[in-house]
């Protein structure tokens, strides 16, 4: 070692190992997708680079989140009532690294099917009358399962929000 006024020393020093800690990087996923409304799916943190544990600052549809990440991931359990986006922001590790993120997954969330049904409250034996579906949610072709006075039930295809089916009772008859 030489200073300014030309003076030399031979120092003996030990040499220092430097470890460079990965930069911490966190994905995104979402199972099962889709789901129906009030039905649950799990977000899927993994974690292939960086220390764990891990801190992570995310967006659920806009709105800021965090979770804390141990081991080689985490799972959360999620249950929106509309499709989410999840947006992934930033990532601390336990090293203290930091990394911004950009990973994201949608979770498509279904409506529940709904349906309304009329049909005449009176008839005459051997009259044909309609029983008259009107589907106010959920996604055509729809399953109708029905029974009649408590019969083995009966299961129709419905493809049109606005639908019926032809019916001609013969006495008082109850349609579940």
């Amino acid at each position: 070692i030489t200073d300014s006024a030309g003076c030399v020393n031979q120092n003996l020093i030990s040499s220092q190992d430097i470890y460079a800690n990965p930069i911490p990087d966190i994905n995104i996923s979402v199972a099962p997708n889709p789901i129906c409304v009030g039905d649950n799916a799990t977000l899927l943190f993994s974690a292939p680079d960086g220390t764990s544990p891990y801190i992570v600052d995310y967006l659920v549809g806009g709105t800021p989140a965090s979770i804390n990440i141990t081991g080689a991931g985490g799972n959360l359990p999620v249950s929106p009532t509309t499709t989410t986006t999840y947006t992934l922001n930033f990532v601390t590790d336990s090293k203290g690294c930091t990394s911004n993120l950009t990973d994201n997954a949608t979770l498509i969330v279904n409506e529940l099917p709904q349906v309304t049904l009329t049909s005449p409250a009176e008839t005459c034996d051997g009259d044909v009358i309609q029983l008259q579906f009107n589907f106010t949610a959920g996604a055509a072709p729809w399953m109708i399962n029905y029974d009649v006075n408590g019969n083995p039930p009966t299961i129709i295809p419905i493809n049109n929000a606005i639908d019926s089916i032809a019916i001609s009772p013969s006495a008082t008859t109850t349609y579940t």
